[in-house]
């Protein structure tokens, strides 16, 4: 019976600490971020001290588009038209990134907050972005 009680207690405390991703907190997700790391499938990280380009992400309501950028030292940002369009679609209490058009793929939101947003794709790969603090080197 006491092993019982404490397998009830252990799930409790398991299912209580989850953290889910609010539906207020999905706007966090707009604006500059840049890769961190990818960890593949074997566990292996592949880290990102310098990138090149960003991701730009617009949030509206449930709805969104990601788009390329690349900064300047100028602090403006040199960009293509093209933007994959997603939906946020909130499954068993995980919310899920719909691309449509070309991508045509999910992505499951793992982790959020102001300064860093962490996904998974379909074969298990976790990629983690934290927001972009842009370079401007001025005259002055």
């Amino acid at each position: 019976m006491q092993k019982q009680l404490y397998l009830f207690l252990l799930l409790t405390i398991i299912t209580a600490c989850k953290s889910t991703i609010k539906e207020g907190e999905i706007s966090q997700l707009e604006g500059y971020w840049e890769i961190t790391k990818v960890v593949f499938q074997d566990g292996t990280t592949k880290p990102y001290t310098v990138n090149t380009t960003i991701d730009y992400i617009d949030i509206n309501g449930l709805k969104g588009y990601i788009k390329k950028m690349k900064p300047g030292l100028n602090g403006r940002y040199q960009t293509s038209n093209k933007a994959a369009q997603f939906k946020l679609l909130l499954k068993n209490e995980v919310w899920e990134m719909h691309f449509e058009g070309d991508l045509n793929s999910t992505l499951r939101l793992l982790e959020l907050d102001s300064l860093e947003y962490a996904v998974k794709d379909q074969g298990q790969v976790r990629y983690y972005y934290k927001r972009y603090e842009p370079i401007n080197i001025s005259d002055e």
